[in-house]
């Protein structure tokens, strides 16, 4: 049976159902204790497989429930075969009844963070597709009616790179488990839960327990499907609070987040209340017309109301954090602490969304348990708490086992009684996508993941090969920002002679820093650190990671060494054969998306650190036909620029990259032509003092009709470039507008000089002979429809 809306993505498709209730386990061991379980609880541990179909694996693990693991490697996939990978498992059943399956999970990162669970011959169920990556959890799975006597359990395979090792079915509805279940029972310490809400709304909020008027914002209008989706909330018109409160037992300490974004004004915002439903501490932003305050109610007569600033109005983002444990209260706004208090009652209980007055818009809700609340640990103060690891973006995961990838776009996740409904609409055919698109990995075209710069190379028995002399080939996506990778390589020795691979970082720009792996002698190259492997051809792993002007580099499990680096304003990620022939595989790239002085937006989530202004902006703001599968998209079609301003002051010299894509407006698949990709015309960088346009250095790209790049100080032209023929990025007109289709963009301002870059290469500098002082990064445009994506603010 053929979808309307067949899915286009570059993970897995869909199966039934979605779930997103998961809590997470730390396990330090001067924290873990035990819990019994349930009476009814059934638990079925990854060893405790009777058959096992490739390519899954039975797998020794230290960090696993037993220490064994069901594994479905990264890059391993039985589909296109006439069977699919699972592992199969047999339990019996004393007391029949309706039982609750949980699943312990370990998932990769966004692209492999779900598996099919079935039992006996029922439907398969997709269990998974949460944020917690890299850490085990336990997901929360489909109820099951089982009648006393003898079943099956099968884990069936959906994405790779994922593993599981324990699966709970329990008659207890309102248990949550925390932790792996050992002999003694359930160990457990921090609990978590988080929902992005990316889900259509016939998915339901299974995970949440609602009073009120609350829906998942959802559109089929293909110009305007976001990326994420999210939780609305609205108040009741006589006055009555709408509160959605996460289900399960109590929490007696956490620290909730949430981002939030008023459609009207009102209060909204997260509520905290004792397990008998009394003193309730509400945290809400009170937005009207012209101004919004930070809002706590509470018992014993708490009433504070704090000035949030310029960091909260109708139609802005922003991001609320509250830490609630023994008698303190933290709140935070967009990171700012603006309350501290330390006299509270002792409490805790149910948490959850509320909206008092007015309508709002929630997303990207994460809590975790406080250690040792409800009294804190002795000797320690915790303002906050949350994730201690580093949060990365993945710029991708290659494990070359096929030649091509699907090109991430809409995955819009529907039920089969939505399809119906698409169906019978009178949109049906502007709302079908009828194929998926594919990108090969390799090539020399624009279109490619990897493109030949020099030398040959091909896909081959899943591996990346080059042989060299001077082979070489880069990733798609300039790199501006700090990165860390990994990958595995392995050098062939071809008559006595060994070979050379090499790794290029920031390169483009004249600078740029590398890495050569060899298992001979090698003279030193310029801007190359080498590691030394034994001339044995075995497979080596590599790890890379850069930190500022700081590189560090491993090879299999040795010391890391460590180098400085200059990175220059461009360039991007390349991989080399010197000499001879290398193989590549299992290539991991990864940018932080917040460290000290550098910020990376994806848009693939909430980017509470921009405030808008002007035009239309729209996360998403349609189906792609570029490469990029997340974006922030602007509509500005009059004179008034549209700017996105970042909330972050700027410190000195500071550089900032961004991707410029085609705007699509999608007409209907069967009309001529389907889809319109618009010019990005007149698209600007503002390095200003504060909110204004006029104020500092502005830059204008495709300016004057795109036939120049212009920059202007407080407002005067002070430097035109003219955007002829040897111009990097160029206007071919027809259905797409520019070659090539994405382009990279770079400003830097490095003491008087502001430089600019399209696509790795300088196309104006200027000499300030009296530097502004400026404090504030725009991006935007006027008369223009331009999605960003990739946004990088580094400081210099």
């Amino acid at each position: 049976m053929k979808r309307i809306l067949p899915i286009v993505v570059g993970c897995a498709v869909g199966l039934v159902g979605a779930t997103v209730w998961t809590v997470l386990q730390h396990r330090p061991a001067a924290e873990t204790v035990s819990a019994p379980l349930p009476v009814t609880a059934i638990v079925l541990n990854a060893a405790d497989a009777h058959a096992i179909l490739p390519p899954f694996q039975l797998k020794p693990d230290p960090s696993a429930a037993r220490s064994m693991a069901m594994v479905l490697p990264a890059g391993a996939s039985a589909r296109g075969t006439n069977h699919n990978g699972s592992a199969e498992f047999r339990f019996d059943v004393v007391k029949a009844g309706p039982y609750r399956a949980w699943l312990r999970a370990y998932w990769r990162d966004s692209c492999a963070n779900s598996v099919a669970l079935i039992v006996d011959d029922g439907p398969p169920y997709m269990a998974g597709q949460d944020a917690l990556y890299g850490t085990w959890h336990w997901v929360r799975a489909a109820e099951y009616e089982l009648s006393a006597g003898s079943h099956t359990l099968a884990l069936r395979e959906r994405e790779d790179g994922v593993a599981m090792d324990q699966v709970l079915l329990t008659l207890d509805q309102e248990f949550v488990p925390s932790g792996p279940v050992t002999d003694g029972g359930e160990a457990f310490g921090i609990r978590r839960f988080a929902d992005s809400f990316d889900r259509s709304p016939g998915h339901g909020l299974e995970a949440w327990k609602k009073s009120g008027d609350w829906d998942i914002a959802f559109t089929l209008d293909p110009n305007r499907i976001p990326y994420q989706y999210s939780l609305t909330g609205r108040a009741g018109t006589n006055g009555g609070d709408a509160v959605a409160w996460v289900a399960g037992p109590p929490w007696p300490g956490a620290h909730l987040e949430i981002s939030l974004c008023p459609r009207k004004e009102g209060r909204y915002g997260l509520i905290m209340q004792d397990d008998d439903g009394s003193d309730a501490v509400r945290v809400m932003l009170d937005v009207g017309q012209s101004s919004a305050a930070l809002r706590i109610t509470g018992p014993n007569g708490l009433n504070a109301s704090v000035p949030s600033g310029k960091r909260a109005a109708v139609g802005q983002w922003s991001r609320l954090e509250v830490a609630r444990w023994d008698h303190s209260l933290r709140v935070r706004l967009d990171g700012a602490q603006l309350y501290d208090c330390d006299d509270l009652r002792a409490a805790g209980g149910r948490l959850g969304l509320v909206a008092c007055a007015g309508e709002a818009v929630f997303d990207d809700f994460r809590v975790s348990s406080i250690p040792g609340s409800p009294k804190p640990p002795a000797g320690v103060t915790m303002p906050w708490t949350g994730d201690t690891d580093e949060d990365l973006y993945a710029i991708g995961t290659f494990h070359f086992t096929r030649s091509k990838i699907e090109r991430g776009s809409d995955y819009i996740d529907l039920t089969e009684e939505e399809y119906d409904s698409i169906r019978e609409s009178a949109d049906v055919d502007k709302l079908r996508r009828g194929r998926t698109v594919y990108l090969p990995l390799l090539g020399r075209k624009e279109e490619v993941v990897w493109r030949r710069l020099a030398g040959q190379w091909v896909i081959r028995d899943g591996v990346l090969r080059g042989v060299g002399p001077g082979a070489g080939v880069r990733l798609w996506r300039y790199v501006q920002s700090d990165i860390d990778m990994h990958f595995r390589v392995r050098l062939h020795t071809t008559n006595g002679l060994a070979s050379c691979a090499t790794v290029g970082l920031y390169r483009g720009s004249g600078v740029g820093a590398g890495i050569g792996i060899t298992a001979g002698k090698t003279s030193d190259t310029a801007r190359v650190t080498w590691l030394t492997v034994e001339p044995d051809d075995a497979w080596h792993q590599v790890s890379i990671s850069v930190d500022g002007e700081r590189m560090r580099m491993r090879l299999d499990d040795g010391p890391w060494q460590e180098s400085k680096i200059t990175r220059g304003y461009a360039g991007g990620i390349e991989l080399g054969v010197l000499r001879g022939v290398a193989e590549f595989d299992d290539v991991e790239i990864g940018v932080p998306r917040g460290r000290k002085g550098v910020h990376f937006y994806a848009f693939e989530r909430r980017e509470t650190d921009w405030w808008r202004e002007g035009g239309k902006w729209v996360d998403h703001a349609g189906i792609t036909c570029a490469m990029s599968a997340s974006w922030i998209g602007l509509e500005a079609t009059g004179r008034k620029y549209g700017v996105l301003w970042n909330r972050r002051p700027l410190r000195g010299d500071t550089l900032v990259g961004l991707t410029m894509e085609a705007n699509t407006e999608w007409l209907g698949w069967n009309r001529n032509p389907s889809h319109i990709h618009h010019p990005y015309n007149n698209v600007c960088i503002y390095l200003s003092q504060g909110r204004w346009c006029e104020r500092g250095y502005r830059l204008e790209v495709n300016a004057r009709g795109r036939t120049a790049t212009v920059l202007y100080r407080n407002g005067e032209e002070v430097l035109v470039v003219p955007q002829d023929r040897s111009f990097p990025m160029q206007y071919t007109g027809g259905h797409s507008p520019f070659r090539p289709r994405s382009n990279r963009l770079v400003l830097v301002r490095a003491g008087g000089a502001i430089r600019a870059f399209v696509n790795d290469k300088e196309v104006l500098v200027y000499r300030d002979p009296d530097p502004l002082k400026v404090d504030t990064l725009g991006i935007g445009g006027y008369r223009t429809r331009v999605n960003f994506t990739q946004i990088e603010v580094r400081e210099l």
